[in-house]
């Protein structure tokens, strides 16, 4: 490896980078030095509600908030409309104004990991660098593209965004050829198995692993191995096939024949006759018969 793997996280719904960082410490101590994990927090500042505003609306903060490093953040907040089957967005546009900032500052990147909400911040970043004319598409000539490509994907409880100005990137193409593990708790309430395997399909080479938990992410031993070797997988086996090896000082058809020579007659002087039998060779020590 020439250099540390550098992965983005995502934290998810009601998180913040502190928390996080305490989630993937398990995994940080099991993989060691080789890989860097630069956790980000969500954008949106969220404020809890009091007795007196108990609604959702006492959630929302409209301006992006860098206080309080341990309070609850939301990469975007869903607000319901008119049309029954359709979700917006509200702080939509500060949020992908937010990606472009993050992967220039830290690029580049190798690799995303996200959980819950923030899986669905990280495959939309995955679907920005990795959809032809995506990134031209939502950001138009007046932020450049990085120049780099994501090498994987981890989606931990992981769904498609439905606002329908980014959901329309995941169907437009065939699915993103992209490295992804994908990982679901059987017993998950929050977010469905279904949407987890639909953002699943979306990618080439899914890999989908379950666990028998609920809504986190992972972190026994076995997880940490699991994530460790998808994120850094072990080296091919090379084969070599003899044919092919070239030889600095080729043998001379002379020198193999006196080679043989010399084989032929240590085999002669191994072998005896005596008085009871022959000592065959063997390759051990010989067998009377």
């Amino acid at each position: 490896m020439d250099r540390t793997l550098k992965v983005l996280v995502f934290p998810g719904f009601l998180q913040n980078a502190a928390i996080i960082n305490a989630k993937l410490e398990p995994l940080r101590h099991h993989i060691g030095g080789r890989v860097e994990f630069i956790v980000v927090d969500p954008p949106h500042l969220l404020t809890m509600p009091t007795p007196s505003s108990p609604t959702m609306d006492s959630f929302l903060s409209p301006a992006i908030s860098q206080s309080s490093e341990h309070a609850p953040r939301t990469w975007w907040h869903t607000c319901a409309t008119s049309r029954e089957s359709s979700t917006h967005y509200s702080n939509l546009p500060e949020t992908l104004d937010y990606f472009a900032q993050i992967l220039t500052v830290y690029g580049p990147i190798d690799g995303v990991f996200g959980f819950s909400q923030g899986s669905a911040a990280a495959s939309l970043v995955a679907m920005l660098l990795g959809r032809p004319g995506a990134w031209e598409k939502v950001y138009g000539p007046r932020v450049p593209k990085p120049a780099y490509e994501l090498k994987f994907g981890i989606f931990c409880s992981g769904f498609i965004p439905q606002e329908k100005r980014v959901k329309a990137l995941y169907y437009e193409d065939e699915p993103l050829p992209l490295r992804s593990l994908h990982i679901l708790g059987e017993a998950d309430t929050v977010i469905s198995n279904e949407n987890t395997l639909a953002l699943a399909e979306m990618f080439e080479d899914a890999e989908v692993d379950r666990h028998l938990g609920g809504h986190f992410i992972p972190s026994t031993l076995n997880w940490c191995r699991r994530f460790a070797d998808f994120i850094t997988p072990p080296s091919p086996v090379v084969e070599f096939d003899s044919a092919q090896i070239w030889y600095s000082n080729p043998v001379t058809p002379e020198q193999d024949a006196k080679s043989q020579q010399r084989r032929n007659s240590a085999v002669r002087l191994y072998r005896r006759r005596t008085v009871r039998g022959v000592v065959v060779a063997t390759g051990r020590k010989g067998v009377t018969v």
